[in-house]
């Protein structure tokens, strides 16, 4: 295993996993109050959030390849 390689990847996958965790502990929390309709709206905002920001951010992130060979040739 490349060792240099798994140096860059590993904060990735770590802040893919906090990303994910983040969620399932908040739709946890709202659970717990036994109220199918904040539960509900918890589960959306996580869909709005996954959509809006995450999806801008990774588009942005697949485009870098692209302006970084234009910019330095």
């Amino acid at each position: 295993m490349n060792y240099r390689l798994f140096n860059v990847v590993l904060p990735s996958i770590l802040s893919q996993i906090i990303c994910m965790t983040m969620e399932t502990i908040g739709l946890i929390f709202v659970g717990h109050l036994n109220d199918s309709a904040k539960t509900a709206g918890v589960g959306l905002a996580n869909i709005f959030v996954n959509v809006v920001c995450q999806s801008t951010l990774t588009g942005l992130n697949n485009s870098l390849p692209v302006l970084v060979s234009i910019a330095y040739g």
